[in-house]
């Protein structure tokens, strides 16, 4: 196309004509037909392979109406005969035709399917299933999470043209389930007279895998024999063992002994074992076909005259290639660890796809937008799940050769992000605060599912704290400001919370409940939900598998889902949520920490702190880093935590005029007298602070553990901001059971207290009402400031993790929230 002069260009735009740029609009223009000639290639040649498919299932509608027309055309004479017959037949076809073409359309232009790449391994597998199910031989696929089993068996069943039901198996899907499905397949065979597939997602999560065995090997219920109709498919994780080092990954249970295992199923039975079907996994050229189709479906989301799809077609390459990268690293240092499949592509690819979509704010930073996004979108599926050196190695990869390195630039991210958030007194915000933050916010903000795992102590639940009241109604605006002056021109919603507790006597009702209410908060779009589990491994160990519920619920989330956890759960719910391991609190952020609080405290401050900051982290290291099992009681490697260092450098700050004492010291990491940790702690005390042994052994006697408890029982601070500074809740681990009596005889407790004591009685035992009734009586002694002990409730000492958590504050009328002095409970050993 010719340029218009200018004369003529001027002279249009006297006239009022709106004019554009010609040459502009013609580069759009085969901008876009390259594109659509890229895509269209793709679809033929996957429509090309799907008539492979059909013709070998016996779903090739077109070609047997070509045939026909052949045949017709041969028989002219018989053209006459039998009219009526031939043009219903001929109807007949037609319709299947269009079946056909319907089915094309399915596969490949609905976002369901239009990513699912068709290779040549996928054919030939569902061939091979395809001919065991027509010869009603059973099926039972085993493959790792991930692997694409579910997403195989739905794409046969469209190809194939038959009705799929797919069920996804749980803990507490038992034979009465099984017998409802059975009954819902047969009634629907009877109204339709034609086959049906079943297809049990997971089978062996359930513990009644005996009666699935007799539904696929036997075709069988109750001893019955099902309809012929009802084709029944299988699919199940591998029972493996978990080969990896404590030493190497902190966040492993070892106390559960169902955690040595891959994933928490259960053993197939015999006869199943004969009809496994080894799935395998993606090779390394499919998954490399699947992360270009993926990449290349995500820029197609955008309009292709927009600046976001010119920059990711040019950045196109680098962004398949660095997440095949990502991948291929993960599958080698996380190997039996943890499973790393498509769905980690496809929540990089998320995370990119959203922040390309915010405006681009790339003119205030040195690096562009769109590589500061694809650094997000990288860090937060796969960077922040590795170890402290994992992560190195991870960033020179990424990084090649070139400068900063991708860690130093995701550090900047973190740092930038952080500073829009609202600070809360007495809290630092350390590294490891700044990437809990970092990663909430993302996740929530896309509706991602994410778990963070990390030891007791590492500031899970305080960052969640700070997200809540900073994406509050009232503090909202004051937030789009802050992102605006660090370079985020992001558009958030106020976020509310629902919050579940899990413990071990979780079920799936409860969580499916909890989830539905949470999404019925969706139809208010003026902000985001967020619901929250609270000690999500405790779940995991609860024996009706609750969490398998969460696959499904978890494949495409309306909602954003954030679990907590002091160790990994198993991989098949890992592979659903993106994972942050936090990793453990370095010297400079204990030192950080402790300076934070000791800054809020004191306003004057004196020039030996730091020293006296230097010399807790010391004695916190040595204590928790110690060689021997003296810290170690039970063999409980995280007996002391993170929690008991607070504690320490919170009683130091307040009573500085006790600098000599070691009250402070006995109260957090005493207790154990007349045994090896006792004279070890004296041995650190003596190195550490430069005092005499006798003088410590002097203050050892005098801060006996019972005289430890009676102080953090009738001692409370006023701090010089007038906020109340509560004591530490008590646990007494006594060897015999009347140690409550023995505090009411040091005077250390009174009958004006209240005793809440746990029942061996069969009837209590079963019954959640005796427990519904000490729970409220807690939160009764909450309310009205007294002190409650608790004696051998085991059954709902997990119900009260999130109050010990609190932070206590105040109100404005003057009262405290949580007014709670002190709580005891007794765990007799």
């Amino acid at each position: 196309m010719k340029k218009v002069p200018e004369d003529k260009l001027k002279a249009l735009k006297d006239q009022g004509f709106c004019l554009f740029d010609w040459q502009q609009d013609l580069k759009s223009k085969e901008l876009i037909l390259q594109e659509r000639i890229k895509s269209s290639e793709m679809k033929s040649e996957k429509k090309k392979r799907l008539q492979v498919l059909f013709r070998i299932l016996g779903t090739q509608y077109k070609e047997a109406l070509n045939n026909r027309k052949e045949r017709e055309a041969k028989n002219e004479q018989d053209k006459n005969e039998k009219k009526e017959e031939k043009k219903d037949e001929e109807n007949k076809v037609v319709k299947t035709a269009r079946l056909h073409d319907e089915i094309v359309d399915t596969l490949c232009e609905r976002d369901e399917w239009s990513n699912y790449v068709l290779t040549f391994d996928n054919i030939l597998k569902m061939i091979a299933i395809f001919l065991k199910i027509r010869t009603n031989f059973p099926v039972i696929l085993m493959g790792e999470t991930g692997c694409g089993k579910t997403s195989l068996i739905k794409c046969l069943g469209h190809a194939a043209n038959v009705k799929l039901n797919a069920i996804d198996v749980h803990g507490g899907f038992g034979r009465d389930e099984i017998r409802k499905v059975i009954k819902d397949c047969s009634d629907q065979v009877l109204a339709n007279g034609q086959d049906l597939w079943l297809f049990l997602d997971e089978v062996n999560t359930s513990p009644d895998i005996g009666w699935f065995k007799e539904l696929i090997c036997d075709h069988s219920l109750d001893g019955v024999k099902i309809s012929s109709q009802i084709k029944v498919i299988a699919a199940c994780n591998p029972y493996r063992q978990r080969k990896v080092q404590v030493k190497v990954n902190k966040h492993i249970n070892t106390d559960d002994p169902l955690n040595q295992w891959v994933y928490r199923v259960f053993p197939l039975c015999d006869t199943m074992k004969e009809y496994i079907w080894p799935f395998g996994q993606l090779s390394l050229l499919d998954e490399k076909q699947y992360i270009w189709a993926m990449t290349k479906q995500m820029k197609e989301n955008f309009d292709p005259t927009s600046i976001a799809y010119k920059e990711i077609e040019r950045w196109e390459t680098v962004i398949a290639e660095n997440i095949s990268k990502s991948q291929q690293f993960l599958h080698k240092v996380l190997a039996n660890e943890a499973i790393v499949s498509l769905r980690d592509v496809s929540r990089c690819l998320k995370f990119f796809y959203w922040l390309m979509q915010q405006e681009n704010v790339a003119a205030k930073t040195k690096v562009s937008w769109t590589e500061r996004a694809l650094n997000i979108a990288l860090s937060l599926s796969y960077y922040f799940r590795l170890s402290e050196t994992q992560r190195k190695d991870y960033s020179q990869l990424i990084s090649s050769s070139r400068k900063p390195l991708f860690s130093d630039m995701v550090n900047e991210e973190i740092a930038r992000l952080s500073e829009c958030f609202e600070e809360l007194p007495q809290v630092a915000f350390h590294t490891i605060l700044k990437e809990n933050i970092f990663v909430l916010f993302f996740c929530i903000v896309t509706t991602t599912p994410l778990i963070l795992v990390g030891q007791p102590g590492t500031s899970k639940t305080l960052s969640l704290q700070i997200m809540l009241k900073t994406l509050s109604y009232h503090n909202i605006q004051n937030f789009h400001q802050k992102l605006k002056r660090n370079s985020f021109q992001f558009c958030v919603k106020p976020l509310h919370c629902v919050s579940f507790q899990c413990t071990r006597n979780c079920k799936p009702s409860a969580i499916k409940e909890t989830w539905d209410k949470a999404e019925r908060y969706i139809s208010n779009k003026t902000m985001m939900t967020m619901l929250l589990f609270d000690e999500i491994g405790l779940a995991e160990q609860s024996n009706y598998n609750p969490l398998k519920i969460l696959h499904q619920l978890l494949e495409h989330p309306k909602i954003a889902f954030v679990g907590i956890s002091n160790w990994t759960l198993d991989a098949a719910k890992m592979n659903r949520m993106v994972m942050h391991s936090i990793p453990a609190m370095s010297r400079k952020d204990l030192e950080d920490t402790a300076k934070s609080i000791f800054g809020k405290v004191d306003k004057h401050k004196n020039p030996s702190f730091i020293k006296d900051i230097e010399k807790l982290v010391q004695i916190y290291e040595k204590i928790t880093q110690h060689k021997t099992n003296a810290f170690k009681p039970n063999g409980n490697k995280h007996f002391f935590g993170i929690r008991d260092f607070y504690a320490l450098v919170k009683h130091q700050s307040i009573n500085k005029a006790q600098s000599t004492s070691l009250e402070g010291y006995l109260r957090n990491f005493g207790g154990f007298e007349k045994s090896k940790s006792s004279e070890q702690l004296r041995k650190i005390l003596v190195e550490v602070l430069n005092m005499q042994y006798l003088d410590i052994s002097e203050q050892f006697k005098l801060w006996t553990p019972v005289r430890c408890v009676q102080s953090n029982v009738t001692r409370k601070a006023i701090l010089d901001n007038n906020s109340l500074q509560m004591y530490r809740h008590c646990m007494v681990i006594s060897e015999e059971h009347y140690s409550w009596q023995l505090l009411l005889d040091y005077g250390i407790l009174n009958y004006d207290h209240i005793f809440l004591f746990g029942r061996c009685f069969p009837h209590d035992i079963y019954s959640n009402i005796t427990n519904y009734n000490h729970l409220n009586k807690i939160i009764d002694c909450m309310d009205t400031g007294k002190t409650v002990v608790l004696n051998n409730l085991n059954d709902i000492y997990e119900s009260l993790y999130d109050m010990l958590n609190q932070r206590y504050q105040q109100r404005p009328s003057g009262l405290f929230f949580l007014v709670l002095q002190s709580f005891f409970y007794n765990n007799n050993r």
